[in-house]
């Protein structure tokens, strides 16, 4: 593929102008110069039905994974569309994506424009994905990430910006990143005839290769492509090459590799094993990985990360770790990621589309002050990252230390019990006022012992969950050290006195968190999921409330 922005610059000519003047109808729906107001209206006990429909976090990420298809919870609604003040018609709408896109105020949509008129689009388009952008305060992660897949030659979706309203409500700005299907394929590919699978939480290993989801073709049984590739990834050194390159483009995902590293993709393939297609093309049999997700990019910290990791490599999931473990592909993928840094990684450009996209967005945004630091910290990253990367990339490869992960699911490893009575503060600064609490927790068959148990209420204050009703219990552990605090955030309409919730990821995020005394708690390691019941006796937001309850759960980690 062409280096666009390269030639852009030679020619004096913006690059995000050029970008957006080379390619069809669908292209110009997809300028990102351009704000798009997406007006829907649904009916009302529709809109409350779906808003309210999740996955299952067990189902989806729990032991029954590699044998058992999840359930699929999204139903397909009926709504009247209207962009930029032009009506469009009957679509269809439904919800889409897993945990924060699943938000029950917000929640990331799928418009079907062919549900109910077989020749409705808009611009050629039948699909719109519109990403909620929940946990991305700048709000330009996934418009720029997607630019330097593109930049680099990868094959990536078209993104933009929109606003979308809903039943005269504001949702606010929403990523609408092109789907992955038979146009996108035909487009990258030449021919759109070939498996198309997802990846969540997935890898190329026995057992772990069922969670690939089939995109297309469904009703061919046959998984051998992927078992092909899981195959060659089990040879030993001296046959391994000879075994992965019939089956996987592997030029193209030294590039892909490259560039989630790049941009600090933490959330994707090499590293979570998460936010990825894979394309196997029916001529060259070959597969290419295409990125998916890129909402936790440009220096978003990656809360599930071990230990201190190499800034030029990421290598949890296998594929990565092979190459990397080999001393001559070690030395293909690095000599990639300096060609991907010089040729698609430009300061200034990118520099100048965050403040671009700044002025476009800034009358729009809810939240002014956590806007501008979002943006600050990508500005902070891309001016950074050049130098963060040359450091290693001009000495001696770093070690990759980490293992591999032991199991693709979430495993139990103990439960929690514990009582509360505290009261809501002032404001969200009031974090000196305690409440009190009792608290039982077993990790790995060992019981632990606490010095002290309290309790503390409020608004949160992270991008994802911002105000929601949290409430936090700080156990001390005997040696004096070590923090556990589980944690519980509540959807604000079932925050109330009285009320029996379940701890699903959903209705109520439940987590738990490691720290040492005397560190900053947002720099508290998370250590597991929980799973089971809050009971809620006293439940009120205002200044002096009290709010009183007891929590039963188990405790759940995806094994390192």
């Amino acid at each position: 593929m062409k280096n666009w922005i390269s030639i852009a610059w030679l020619f004096g000519c913006p690059a995000w102008s050029l970008w957006a003047a080379t390619n069809n109808t669908a292209q110009e729906w997809f300028d990102a110069r351009h704000l798009t107001e997406i007006r829907l209206t649904m009916a009302l006990p529709d809109w409350e039905a779906m808003r309210h429909e999740h996955r299952d976090l067990l189902a989806e990420l729990g032991p029954t994974r590699f044998d058992q298809a999840s359930p699929k919870p999204y139903r397909t609604y009926r709504a009247e569309l209207v962009v930029d003040g032009v009506a469009v018609g009957a679509v269809g709408i439904r919800k889409r994506g897993f945990l924060g896109s699943s938000s029950f105020q917000r929640p990331s949509l799928g418009l079907r424009l062919d549900e109910f008129d077989p020749n409705g689009q808009i611009s050629g388009l039948q699909r719109l994905a519109l990403n909620n952008n929940l946990q991305d305060a700048s709000q330009v992660h996934q418009v720029l990430a997607y630019h330097v897949f593109a930049a680099a030659g990868v094959p990536a979706p078209r993104c933009k910006l929109v606003r979308v309203t809903l039943n005269e409500m504001d949702l606010g700005l929403y990523s609408n990143v092109e789907a992955v299907e038979d146009d996108f394929l035909a487009r990258h590919f030449g021919d759109a005839s070939g498996n198309l699978y997802e990846g969540l939480a997935s890898d190329f290993r026995p057992r772990w290769v069922n969670t690939f989801e089939r995109k297309n073709h469904k009703h061919r049984p046959s998984r051998s492509d992927l078992d092909a590739v899981v195959q060659a990834l089990q040879c030993p050194d001296e046959q391994f090459l000879a075994r992965l390159e019939p089956v996987l483009n592997l030029e193209a995902y030294f590039t892909f590799w490259a560039v989630e590293t790049l941009i600090g993709h933490w959330d994707s393939y090499s590293n979570n094993g998460n936010n990825f297609f894979v394309y196997r093309h029916p001529v060259s049999r070959r597969f290419r990985f295409i990125p998916w997700g890129t909402d936790s990019v440009l220096g978003d910290p990656d809360p599930f990360a071990p230990g201190p990791m190499p800034e030029s490599v990421r290598a949890m999931s296998l594929l990565p770790r092979r190459l990397y473990m080999l001393a001559e592909t070690r030395e293909r993928y690095r000599e990639r990621l300096r060609w991907v840094l010089k040729t698609a990684w430009h300061e200034s450009e990118l520099l100048a589309e965050v403040d671009r996209l700044e002025m476009l967005l800034k009358p729009r945004v809810t939240r002014p002050q956590t806007f501008q630091a979002g943006l600050a910290n990508v500005r902070r990253f891309i001016r950074q990252r050049r130098a963060a990367l040359e450091a290693e990339l001009n000495g001696p490869a770093p070690e990759w230390k980490y293992p591999l992960r032991q199991s693709g699911c979430l495993v139990n490893k103990g439960s929690l019990a514990a009582e509360f009575n505290a009261t809501w503060p002032e404001s969200p600064a009031d974090t000196h006022i305690q409440g009190a609490a009792t608290m039982t927790l077993t990790l790995d068959g060992q019981s632990r012992k606490f010095l002290s148990t309290t309790a503390k209420v409020g608004p949160a204050t992270d991008q994802r969950n911002f105000g929601f009703p949290t409430i936090s219990l700080l156990a001390l552990e005997s040696d004096f050290q070590r923090l556990q605090i589980p944690m519980l955030v509540i959807q604000p309409e079932q925050f109330q006195t009285n009320t029996a919730l379940t701890v699903d990821g959903f209705n109520v995020g439940g987590f738990l968190l490691e720290t040492i005394l005397g560190t900053d708690e947002s720099a508290a390691k998370f250590t597991g999921t929980l799973i089971g019941t809050l009971q809620l006796q006293a439940a009120g937001s205002q200044p002096g409330d009290k709010v009183i309850g007891r929590v039963r759960a188990e405790i759940y980690q995806m094994s390192p």
